[in-house]
């Protein structure tokens, strides 16, 4: 999270790098942009971007491992799809790069960490509960947005331990007592936001959500 370029090795930082271009290309060509045209989502699409670069600007650390922050990963997914949300991840990680909070070299592996995996998470958990449960307004907010959030970013936060574990230098190493407190505090402020957040858009603005459909979760109910 925000992973600086001397706690990889060069053949780590490589291997990221090599994957996140072809994610994003395959996000690219998959990405819905005529929906993004319609209805101001366009401005919507921007404003997420500027508040994942503040939320991810707003870290900290605990002990010697890496530093942590809110990822909003979820609420993306949820608005604009996987391939959008993958996209937006990596503009919003470009503007935090600028802006030398996190390295060049490492652009990759961070793409991949706080993005593929908690949207790749968020979107398998999301497809999951619209199959195998009633689709009701609460249902949504609660396991597709609360509880979602809250995996999404354990699951972020332990492949950012395994890529440490296996990929990195002696200057990477990590306290796991430290960073697995961390994470359980994440995983709540995670599941709050995003609950809060989904609840506000699916509500109010229902037609900013690709993943809501107001028809089959609120009429008639």
């Amino acid at each position: 999270m925000n992973l600086l370029d001397d706690i990889f090795t060069p053949h780590a930082l490589l291997l990221g790098t090599v994957m996140f271009a072809g994610l994003l290309l395959a996000a690219l060509r998959s990405t819905p942009w005529t929906w993004l045209a319609v209805g101001g989502r366009q401005h919507a699409f921007a404003g997420a971007i500027v508040t994942c670069m503040l939320l991810w600007s707003i870290s900290a650390k605990l002990g010697g491992g890496p530093s942590f922050h809110l990822l909003g990963v979820t609420t993306l997914t949820l608005m604009f799809g996987p391939a959008l949300a993958f996209v937006a991840a990596a503009l919003a990680l470009t503007g935090v790069t600028l802006a030398g909070i996190a390295g060049w070299g490492a652009f990759g592996a961070n793409a991949l960490i706080m993005g593929a995996v908690p949207i790749a998470t968020s979107y398998a958990i999301y497809r999951l509960v619209d199959a195998r449960l009633p689709n009701h307004f609460f249902v949504y907010v609660l396991l597709s947005a609360f509880v979602n959030g809250a995996i999404a970013m354990l699951a972020s936060r332990m492949s950012t331990l395994a890529v440490l574990w296996f990929s990195s230098s002696s200057s990477g190493a990590v306290a796991v007592s430290d960073y697995v407190l961390s994470s359980v505090l994440l995983a709540w402020g995670e599941a709050l936001t995003t609950g809060m957040f989904m609840t506000l858009f699916v509500v109010y603005r229902p037609d900013w959500v690709r993943l809501f459909d107001d028809e089959r979760y609120l009429m008639g109910r």
